[in-house]
């Protein structure tokens, strides 16, 4: 259960150090007006205590998990007054709720530290990657039918393929393809429209790598079926990141 957290905490962390580096990209280079700064560095500051903490608690090293308490407190004393960019106002009071919601997950964090139980602090530490998931989450664009491709992708990638069940992959051919075409006549929120030919351009990639993992499915080449698999699971990541 730890492994997971850390690969979705992981799997966050690199979407925002996309949206970081791409914010310090923007300082240094003249870009297009319809790339809007979108980056928020008080965000970044409290992942890198969350990405600490995340560590310890997999490496079952209570007494550093309980150190990052100051530093979670600080962190949030920063984003807590950050100021968002122009980009985010339209959320600007959900932000702010939620903020309050991670500041109350924190001071919970912050008590487990100093006198609960292990158990008590993960599950305090729990609250806190939640809280902070759901701020983030504020911050990028929501777009279901990729929810609805990922919902299919997900226990083909985490059962079937390491079981080479291929069978259980080659089934689920027809979801995979109803669910690229709802990807490929999706329109962004407008406010996320800036990057809609990002959007065009990553699905094609998508249904490039669909197209020939169901070739070799269709021609019975099972032993090629794992590395069509894991191509087809990083467009889907590089379309994750389209806004980017």
């Amino acid at each position: 259960m730890k492994t997971c957290h850390l690969l979705i905490l992981f799997g966050l962390l690199a979407t925002l150090f996309m949206i970081g580096c791409q914010g310090d990209a923007k300082n240094k280079t003249d870009v297009a007006d319809t790339e809007p700064v979108r980056d928020v560095p008080a965000m970044d500051a409290f992942m890198a205590v969350l990405e600490n903490a995340m560590h310890a608690e997999v490496d079952s090293n209570y007494q550093t998990l309980r150190e990052t308490a100051p530093q979670f407190t600080a962190a949030l004393d920063s984003l807590s007054n950050a100021d968002l960019p122009e980009f985010h106002q339209d959320v600007k009071e959900e932000f702010a709720g939620l903020t309050n919601t991670l500041s109350v997950a924190v001071e919970g964090f912050v008590n487990a530290a100093g006198n609960a139980d292990d158990v008590a602090l993960e599950e305090a530490l729990t609250t806190v990657r939640k809280a902070y998931i759901h701020l983030w989450t504020l911050l990028t664009p929501a777009v279901p039918e990729i929810d609805d491709f990922h919902t299919v992708l997900r226990p083909i990638w985490h059962q079937s393929v390491p079981n080479e069940d291929w069978g259980a992959v080659k089934a689920v051919l027809p979801k995979f393809e109803s669910t690229l075409t709802a990807l490929g006549h999706a329109k962004l929120p407008e406010k996320y429209a800036y990057a809609q030919l990002k959007y065009d351009q990553a699905v094609h990639t998508l249904k490039t790598a669909y197209d020939s993992l169901k070739t070799t499915c269709d021609a019975g080449q099972d032993d090629l079926i794992l590395d069509k698999m894991t191509d087809l699971h990083d467009a889907f990541h590089a379309l994750q990141e389209f806004y980017e």
